[in-house]
């Protein structure tokens, strides 16, 4: 019994050390990513916190009425576009697994410039968070 449990401890602690090395998963997260990425999205909906007071957080969820697109191309570049029609050029980039996007126009109104982590929703959905901001985009 002792033995299983000194092997057992042995391989926990090989384990623990091999963690520090990426997966091959994790290699792969780039080009999935990017190809989770490509095309066209509908921004439904837009969550962010507020706190009140510095004592309470409020998380909020903004549907969209008139849901602005936000398109995705191959070559690292991309637009958004509002209910209006009228678009807003940007590029952008996998950088250490999260999407770095840049507006080419000073403020689109739609999504701001930043660093995003990318989260795969549910049906296809995917979600745009922002963690210095407190800002999430919801796209479908």
């Amino acid at each position: 019994m002792q033995k299983l449990f000194l092997f057992t401890c042995i391989i926990l602690i090989l384990s623990c050390q091999q963690s520090k090395i990426k997966s091959p998963e994790t290699c792969c997260l780039l080009k999935k990513t990017n190809k989770i990425l490509i095309g066209k999205w509908m921004i439904n909906s837009t969550s962010y916190i507020q706190k009140i007071n510095n004592t309470v957080t409020v998380e909020h969820e903004v549907k969209c009425n008139a849901c602005p697109r936000i398109t995705f191309k191959k070559n690292n570049k991309g637009f958004m576009e509002r209910s209006d029609l009228k678009t807003f050029p940007f590029h952008w980039r996998i950088e250490d697994d999260k999407l770095v996007l840049i507006n080419s126009v000073k403020d689109s109104g739609i999504v701001k410039s930043g660093t995003y982590v990318i989260i795969s929703g549910k049906n296809k959905s995917i979600q745009l968070l922002d963690s210095i901001h407190k800002i999430a985009y919801n796209l479908d």
